[in-house]
Formats: C-alpha cells, sequence, structure tokens
C-alpha cells in the first residue's frame, strides 16, 4: 500500500540508501517469507469460485479488466488495483487485495469518490493518491483493520516495505522497535495525509537515530 518505504525515508530525511553492489533492493524478510507467508485463513472475496465442474470468474479484483463504470464493483476493482500495484504479490496475494477493496469500499462509500468528481478509472490510475478522498480516522481504521480481516499481517507490510529502502542491519534494527500500533497508525496516516502526522513522525524519526538510519 503506496511508497511506504520511501514516504517514510523521505520524513525522516535519511541518507542511507541501498548500495548498488551486494545489498540489492530486496525486502528482508520479516516472518515467514515462503509460500505461506500473509496466508489468510479468511478469504472471502478470494477470486474465481468453483460450483462442481463450474467456474465462475470474479466479478471485482485486480485481474479482470479496468473499470469503465461508476458502480460499488466498479470501485472494488478499482481500489483492488491501486492496492495490486502498491503491495507485494510475496505478502498479499490477489485474493487477499480484493478482499481488502472490498471491505474498504463500503467502508469508504462510493459517494466520497463521487462527490469529489473521482471515477473508478481515475482511481485504478496510478496517479491516485488516497489522501484525495479527506477520509477521516475512523474511516482509515476501517480499511486498515481490513488487511487484517482479510489475513495481512499490517506490521509485516510496513517492515518489508521500510526493509526495502535501507540496509539489512538497520531493517532488523527497526524490526525490533515497530509495533502493530504504530503500523497502524503509519498505515492510517498515509491513507488520511499521504503522509504521517506530527505525533508518528516524531516516533519514527527516534527508531530511526536508534538503528543508525542517519540524517541527510
Amino acid at each position: 500500500m503506496l511508497a511506504i518505504g520511501l514516504i517514510l525515508l523521505a520524513i525522516v530525511g535519511a541518507g542511507c540508501s541501498k548500495d548498488s553492489g551486494s545489498d540489492s533492493a530486496k525486502p528482508v524478510a520479516m516472518g515467514d517469507s515462503g509460500s505461506t507467508a500473509g496466508a489468510s485463513t479468511t478469504q472471502p472475496f478470494s477470486g474465481s469460485t468453483t460450483t462442481s465442474s463450474t467456474t465462475t470468474p470474479p466479478v471485482t479484483g485486480p485481474t479482470v479488466p479496468p473499470p469503465t463504470g461508476n458502480t460499488r464493483a466498479d470501485f472494488a476493482t478499482a481500489i483492488a488495483q491501486t492496492l495490486r500495484r502498491n503491495v507485494p504479490a510475496l505478502l498479499v496475494s490477489d485474493g487477499q487485495v480484493n478482499c481488502v477493496a472490498e471491505i474498504s469500499v463500503d467502508a469508504i462509500g462510493v459517494d466520497a469518490f463521487t462527490s469529489r468528481g473521482l471515477t473508478a478509472a481515475q482511481v485504478a490510475n496510478p496517479s491516485f493518491e488516497f489522501a484525495q478522498l479527506g477520509m477521516t480516522r475512523p474511516v482509515a481504521d476501517a480499511v486498515v483493520d481490513s488487511y487484517k480481516t482479510c489475513g495481512v499481517d499490517t506490521r509485516t507490510l510496513v517492515l518489508a516495505s521500510v526493509a526495502s529502502v535501507v540496509k539489512p542491519p538497520q531493517a532488523a534494527c527497526v524490526n525490533g522497535r515497530v509495533d502493530e500500533q504504530l503500523a497502524h497508525d503509519v498505515l492510517a496516516e498515509l491513507l488520511m495525509f499521504g503522509t504521517s502526522s506530527p505525533a508518528t513522525s516524531v516516533k519514527i524519526r527516534a527508531i530511526a537515530r536508534a538503528c543508525g538510519v542517519r540524517a541527510n
């Protein structure tokens, strides 16, 4: 969801980007990085459904054609396609992305998009940012909570994004200092503002200093 790691580095003003040599920009695994990473036990919108020998293709989600209308289903698809571009498939499956989108479209409400003149096609466009919606904190909380409902570990998601833009020892240090609440706050505030609040930024900078993420 969003370029979390890069945004956090912007808050910190860090000068510790990945070396161009042996340290690649590959995220450091924060938990199980194998086939069970981000696995969900609850995926009510997990793609195709099968009845006997008949397969029904998904109506919404990251794998269907881009939306052309402005119905609830169109906005659910648009959200799914925006999320798919911004969250790693290793951590979040297509089914989980669609699950999050289905819950999020109801939490946000179609009116929140249309009242701002946003079409589903625009929401699916790479230039769209959720901060355009002016979400309240309860709405942003509901969207972040949908990740948990769909079996996505939000802390792991934030840590993996950070790990992709810092060196492995720094990523391991950050891993030991970011708790579930801070990860939730970071994601909710990115949805609301496109950045973190001053209070959350202070916490991020303190962790960065403790982990040797040096300011420019």
